[in-house]
């Protein structure tokens, strides 16, 4: 399971953020180029709205991934090991309520805005509003893997990198 749950986040989510993120600085680029220059380039800010959903929500899945979401430490590293383990049990429980709010309300979201289209493709606004239940779906993924691992006492410590690793450095 874990390197399937590995594959699809680190080499498919990872690629399409970094794939998004460049996509969504070229767009702003050009927007940013066409006030300057004398051609329009009115698509520029729908689709960078849009790339930026999509790399906002699943990049926020992947940080959930690496634990790397702000948290405040110094309490918690001063608890005892099994103290420390019903806290971490507690909060994936918590963060899987909330998945779960995101799903059913994100996908109720798009079934309202189904019928509606953007006013310089044309295209559905499902598409701008699908990041929030995917984003629910890949956390809720991530935060019941890790919750199993939790509660079966394997350890999960392992899966936080350092922000070197995470740039390749």
């Amino acid at each position: 399971m874990k390197k399937v749950i590995d594959f699809v986040f680190d080499t498919v989510l990872g690629s399409f953020i970094k794939i998004t993120g460049i996509a969504m600085s070229v767009t702003v680029i050009i927007q940013i180029a066409a006030r300057y220059l004398p051609f329009t380039a009115i698509w520029t800010e729908e689709v960078s709205r849009l790339l930026f959903l999509w790399f906002s929500f699943i990049g926020a899945a992947v940080t959930l991934k690496y634990k790397m979401h702000l948290g405040i430490d110094y309490f918690y590293d001063k608890f005892p090991h099994k103290v420390k383990r019903i806290f971490d049990i507690s909060v994936y429980l918590l963060i899987l309520s909330t998945c779960l709010i995101l799903i059913l309300y994100g996908f109720r979201l798009v079934r309202l805005v189904s019928i509606q289209s953007s006013p310089v493709f044309g295209i559905s606004m499902v598409f701008f509003y699908l990041p929030v239940a995917v984003c629910g779906l890949f956390c809720g993924i991530i935060t019941l893997y890790e919750l199993v691992l939790n509660i079966t006492g394997k350890d999960t410590s392992s899966a936080s990198l350092t922000e070197a690793e995470i740039l390749g450095l």
